[in-house]
């Protein structure tokens, strides 16, 4: 793979600050795509946060292709697209 590694706080910025597309390896091993986002602007309104907890091991975000909310292991490998 060709793609640059990021780190888990760039990818918490990046999500942020609108859509991305990125990859991670999924801790079975599995490589996933993703187009995500954490900004509200970038979610339908039925799928905005409901509350403002924080998961200790994930990076949670919203995936506009799937319109679910996945997560990111922090233990997982992410790369930038």
């Amino acid at each position: 793979m060709n793609k640059d590694q990021i780190s888990h706080d760039d990818l918490v910025d990046e999500l942020n600050n609108g859509i991305i597309k990125f990859f991670f390896q999924k801790l079975g091993g599995k490589l996933r795509i993703a187009h995500g986002t954490t900004n509200p602007a970038n979610i339908p309104s039925e799928h905005q946060p409901k509350g403002t907890g924080t998961a200790r091991n994930v990076i949670p975000f919203f995936d506009v292709n799937l319109q679910e909310w996945r997560s990111v292991s922090k233990e997982s490998v992410v790369w930038g697209a």
